[in-house]
């Protein structure tokens, strides 16, 4: 309401704006402070004693997204680049049932946090996909982690490291499932995701 010191978020005055992007937080436009609606270039986090709740986090950096992956087989139409192309409606399929696998090459050696895999399959079903990484193409793969359990369409398997890996290929290998294989997204985090 007009003639208010703060916590203003009708008129626009100076301080928790809500509609106008004058100074404070402003929850609609990008001006002035935080944009929880399009991330624009004031796009900040808890800056000016905000609190969290007011805060916008910061979106972390998919590794994959784009880089170059290869497949043991590809089904026409479904490729194996759709698996790290930032869409979670496409997909890559194998065109065919396990044993199957799908690496990414994320160009660099990345200090790995977080692996996400987003599963496309029908029927649903027990599954076993392994999960490996290596720093270097002459090097052998590391097991990092195993999913050994039922799986859905649209369920995302996450595997979070202990500790922060180095590494520069992922692959993940698919021992087991009554569907073929393939995957809506295979997506890679530094650190804290």
């Amino acid at each position: 309401m007009p003639g208010l010191a703060c916590n203003d978020s009708i008129t626009g005055a100076d301080c928790d704006d809500k509609l106008f992007g004058a100074a404070g937080n402003d929850y609609l436009d990008g001006a002035d402070g935080i944009d929880s609606v399009d991330g624009g270039p004031d796009f900040d986090f808890c800056v000016n004693g905000e609190t969290v709740v007011n805060c916008e986090a910061p979106v972390p950096t998919n590794l994959a997204l784009g880089k170059a992956v290869t497949a043991s087989n590809e089904y026409p139409g479904n490729p194996a680049s759709l698996a790290v192309d930032g869409d979670f409606w496409s997909y890559w399929s194998s065109g065919n049932f396990p044993p199957q696998w799908i690496e990414v090459d994320l160009g660099a050696v990345q200090s790995v946090g977080e692996i996400d895999l987003a599963v496309t399959q029908l029927p649903n079903s027990a599954t076993i996909h392994r999960v490996y990484g290596r720093a270097d193409v002459a090097e052998p793969y590391t097991l990092l982690h195993e999913f050994n359990g039922f799986t859905s369409d649209l369920q995302v398997l996450r595997y979070v490291a202990a500790t922060p890996q180095q590494l520069r290929f992922i692959r993940v290998e698919t021992t087991s499932s009554a569907s073929w294989v393939g995957w809506r997204e295979l997506e890679v985090y530094g650190p804290g995701g």
